[in-house]
C-alpha cells in the first residue's frame, strides 16, 4: 500500500511547495516574455500612450507616433486649406468692418 497519497500536514506541505514552485516558474516566464516584448513597445510622443502591436507606432525623425494620432493629424492636415481660407475670409471681413467704421490704421 505504498501508492497511497499523503494526507494530513505532510500532504498539505508538499502541495504548498508544488504551488510555490509553479508560481515561481510562471513568474520567471512572464518576466522573460515582458523583457522580450518591452523592446517592441514605444510611447507615442503626441498622446503619451504606450503602444504595441494592437496599435502600431511609426518613427518620424526621433519621435514615435501612434496610428491613432497619425490619423487625427492627417484629418487636420486635410482640413488645413479650408481652415486657411476661413481665416483669410475672417481677416478680410474684419478689415472691411474696421475700414467702414473708420478704424483702419492707414
Amino acid at each position: 500500500m505504498g501508492g497511497k497519497a499523503l494526507t494530513g500536514p505532510q500532504g498539505n506541505e508538499d502541495a504548498k511547495k508544488d504551488r510555490t514552485k509553479e508560481s515561481i516558474i510562471e513568474t520567471r516566464k512572464l518576466e522573460s516574455y515582458a523583457e522580450h516584448v518591452t523592446s517592441e513597445m514605444h510611447a507615442c510622443s503626441l498622446c503619451g500612450a504606450v503602444r504595441y502591436k494592437k496599435v502600431p507606432v511609426k518613427r518620424i525623425g526621433k519621435l514615435w507616433v501612434c496610428m491613432t494620432c497619425l490619423k487625427e493629424l492627417k484629418l487636420a492636415l486635410d482640413d488645413l486649406e479650408r481652415w486657411e481660407n476661413e481665416t483669410k475670409i475672417k481677416d478680410k471681413t474684419e478689415q472691411q468692418v474696421d475700414k467702414g467704421l473708420g478704424l483702419d490704421d492707414a
